[in-house]
C-alpha cells in the first residue's frame, strides 16, 4: 500500500504520493500491456499511449470526511465516505470497420469505506 504507516499508526490514512502514482502506472503497466512509458506492447488490448489525465489523492491530510467530491471537467461526483484515489485516463479506441477511432475516456474512484 502506498500509504505513510507512521500516520496510520495515528489512526490517518494519508498516501505517499510518489508511491502511489508508481502503483497506480505499474498496474495500468501489468493490466494493459503498457511499456515503461504507458505505450503498448505488441499483444496489448489498447493500440495507442495510455494518458493519464487525472491522478489525485484525497486522505485525512487534505480533507475531512465525508467529502462531496465534484470534478466537472472530467464529469465526476461522489460523495466520499473516506481517503480516496481519482483516476482519469484516455486511450484511442482501435478502428472498428468503417468507423474512426475516437478518444475513449476512462475513470476511477477508489475509496477506503471502512475508514474511521
Amino acid at each position: 500500500m502506498a500509504i505513510d504507516y507512521a500516520q496510520m499508526r495515528q489512526g490517518y490514512i494519508v498516501f505517499d504520493e510518489a508511491q502511489a502514482r508508481a502503483v497506480f502506472e505499474q498496474s495500468l503497466r501489468r493490466n494493459l500491456g503498457l511499456d515503461a512509458s504507458l505505450n503498448p506492447n505488441a499483444k496489448s488490448a489498447v493500440k495507442s499511449k495510455v494518458v493519464v489525465t487525472k491522478f489525485e489523492l484525497l486522505d485525512d491530510s487534505t480533507h475531512s470526511f465525508p467529502f462531496d467530491y465534484s470534478d466537472s471537467s472530467h464529469r465526476l461526483f461522489k460523495r466520499l465516505r473516506g481517503p480516496a484515489v481519482v483516476a482519469v485516463i484516455e486511450v484511442d479506441s482501435p478502428k472498428v470497420g468503417p468507423f474512426e477511432s475516437q478518444r475513449v475516456r476512462a475513470s476511477v474512484i477508489t475509496e477506503y469505506t471502512s475508514h474511521r
